[in-house]
């Protein structure tokens, strides 16, 4: 829990608007008519005197203060509590760390991403939360032992089935890999393996290859989960295909085709090692 404070008696530093604006005036001269004291002609005015300050979390019964509970507890002890002395004396005795943060000259509230990081070798108390039996902070049940909690839904992310249009999107993502191909590729395991990846593929597809003048090399047939499949750069006969430019149809049943351009530069097979 954090809270911070102001002087309202410094109006001309933003002390009396009830919002966390330090400004970068560090002393004002002659200033005393602003009700803070004047010592050596000058009046320390820190910027508004917007005080940080870092509450702990200790056990001590009824004046327990919470984790993250946004100062709810503070304000109900500080505010509200009779004797007003006890109440708000131990609210401030329970604050771990407290700064006067100054605007630096030039610039501007929160103008950068700096992060402050405040490490103990403490570890933070768990189990308090609402009171128990009046009379008490801590709850023998509390939620997630009151250490941060996050929620989200899954509103609107349900999966869609039968979409025509997103299925028909869906056929732009498919592809040929590498493309163009310069006599080597990652999928291949050996000096005499050759092959290619179609990737981005439906469960269910036939894959045909042709020669630019319209002849069919080869037609692959696809009905695996498996996105992508691979082809060895041969005809349907298993001789090697010829360099040059190819085209490749990919028809999805009931939804449509994707056709693909593809240049290959073939490599000559290399026998050195047999």
């Amino acid at each position: 829990n954090m809270a911070y404070g102001e002087d309202s008696w410094l109006n001309t530093d933003n002390g009396r608007d009830m919002q966390w604006n330090p400004d970068s005036v560090v002393f004002r001269p002659n200033a005393s008519s602003i009700g803070a004291a004047t010592l050596f002609g000058v009046t320390s005015v820190f910027g508004g005197k917007h005080y940080i300050y870092v509450l702990g979390h200790n056990n001590n019964g009824q004046y327990s203060i919470p984790m993250y509970d946004g100062d709810r507890v503070a304000d109900s002890l500080f505010v509200n509590g009779v004797p007003a002395s006890i109440y708000k004396g131990k609210v401030l005795g329970d604050i771990m760390w407290a700064g006067i943060p100054m605007l630096v000259q030039g610039h501007s509230i929160l103008e950068t991403d700096v992060t402050v990081r405040l490490r103990v070798a403490k570890p933070y108390d768990t189990g308090y939360g609402a009171p128990i039996n009046g009379n008490s902070w801590r709850n023998n049940t509390p939620d997630n032992n009151n250490y941060p909690m996050y929620s989200f839904n899954t509103s609107g992310l349900a999966v869609e089935t039968d979409n025509a249009t997103a299925a028909s999107n869906a056929l732009r993502l498919i592809n040929v890999v590498p493309n163009p191909y310069y006599a080597y590729s990652p999928y291949e395991s050996d000096r005499l393996d050759t092959r290619v990846r179609i990737t981005n593929l439906p469960p269910v597809c036939t894959i045909s290859i042709f020669a630019l003048n319209g002849t069919l090399i080869t037609v692959i047939n696809k009905n695996s989960p498996i996105t992508y499949t691979d082809w060895t750069l041969k005809n349907q006969y298993g001789v090697p295909i010829a360099s040059g430019m190819y085209l490749i149809n990919v028809n999805v049943p009931n939804v449509g085709q994707r056709n693909l351009k593809w240049f290959g530069v073939m490599r000559p097979v290399d026998l050195n090692s047999y």
